[in-house]
């Protein structure tokens, strides 16, 4: 019995010190509920954020080590007891076999991990149950070596012919990238163009799999902005929810009151949540645009992206539009954070929200962010 409460007390020492570590840097979110032992339950919601039961859609069975790791065995499922994911983990890795699987139950993909990164075959499903693709990983390759188009149809065989499906090109935009063009030997060859919402997002041009030279020819309405020496198409790996569970993020419960004033240039609304949220968000893209080496897209001086949005009826952001050429990489983050997190009162009339990124030398840089009632900021 003295062991048994020594462990639960020694769990609940953990997960208080992972919550006050939180970046929401709220440590009142009881996100977790002590099973037995070293054994929880915790909650979250659709997006992978951690959040308190109430407002969660899903639930997380494991066992947390003395790190304050995940350990062993874990199994994800909806409040419906809908089946979400199962595996393993060790020292906090992911280890063994993994399965993934749709809001419906139907299996979204399975392979496994070692040490964290997936190894071997790996197969993927449509939501039907029909296979989409087989890929072969290694630690210098992704290979596809069979791929089902949406129709049905055998395209990819014995790692040659033509792939025509969602990547996962960027973290912002998790499978949303379509891409096109020809499998040799497992790996890219020739052309390749990608979409996002019907637009080109980027083109790249491979020989037997390595990338020559790519472009984002929508990024910027002057310049067609070329790179080279790395690809953005080429990882057939999609993006699936673990690994944002792994950054232990988590959020409260949203507040809503209701408001009988009209908004004004002030926005006194509920963003608490929202502000936190975009401030980490812009600073991750600043960061990975500085580690990537496009850090040099960005001018001396102020550098702004504008969005747009209205508010529906249950006070939700919602018809986001873009309103500068430059920025493109905020978009998803941007968006994501006032859908997830911002309340407005209803409004008829668009909102804008300015994110203004000021260098001043080399990777020094700041920033602000404000609302407006109209495109200019006045």
């Amino acid at each position: 019995m003295k062991k048994y409460l020594f462990k639960t007390a020694f769990l609940l020492f953990l997960l208080c010190k992972i919550t006050l570590q939180l970046k929401s840097q709220n440590s009142t979110i009881n996100f977790y509920r002590i099973i037995e032992g070293d054994s929880v339950v915790m909650f979250f919601d659709g997006k992978s954020y951690f959040r308190e039961s109430d407002c969660a859609d899903n639930k997380r069975y494991t066992r947390i080590d003395s790190a304050g790791n995940f350990f062993q065995a874990f199994t994800d499922s909806t409040n419906h007891n809908s089946l979400l994911g199962r595996g393993y983990y060790m020292e906090g890795y992911k280890n063994g076999p993994f399965e993934i699987y749709y809001p419906n139950g139907q299996l979204q993909s399975k392979g496994d991990y070692r040490d964290g990164f997936p190894v071997g075959t790996w197969h993927y499903f449509y939501e039907d149950g029909k296979p989409e693709r087989t890929l072969t990983m290694t630690p210098e390759d992704t290979l596809v070596t069979e791929f089902y188009n949406s129709k049905g149809q055998h395209t990819v065989t014995n790692g040659n012919g033509y792939f025509s499906g969602p990547v996962n090109a960027n973290e912002n935009l998790p499978n949303q990238v379509t891409a096109s063009g020809n499998i040799v030997n497992g790996k890219p060859d020739g052309n390749w163009i990608s979409y996002l919402n019907n637009n080109v997002y980027c083109t790249e041009v491979f020989l037997k799999g390595q990338n020559i030279q790519g472009s984002f020819p929508n990024t910027n309405i002057e310049v067609k902005k070329k790179y080279s020496g790395f690809s953005v198409l080429n990882n057939f790996f999609l993006y699936n929810y673990l690994d944002n569970l792994e950054r232990f993020k988590t959020f409260a419960c949203p507040v809503f009151k209701q408001r009988k004033e009209i908004i004004t240039k002030s926005f006194k609304t509920e963003l608490d949540n929202f502000r936190s949220y975009a401030g980490d968000k812009i600073r991750e893209v600043i960061q990975r645009d500085i580690e990537r080496g496009t850090f040099n897209d960005y001018l001396t001086g102020d550098n702004r992206v504008i969005f747009g949005f209205s508010v529906n009826d249950k006070g939700v952001p919602e018809k986001f539009t873009q309103h500068t050429g430059w920025g493109d990489q905020f978009f998803y983050p941007i968006t994501e954070a006032l859908r997830s997190f911002a309340r407005f009162p209803k409004r008829d009339t668009k909102i804008f929200y300015h994110v203004v990124i000021t260098i001043t030398g080399g990777t020094t840089y700041s920033y602000r962010s404000y609302f407006s009632e109209s495109m200019s900021g006045l």
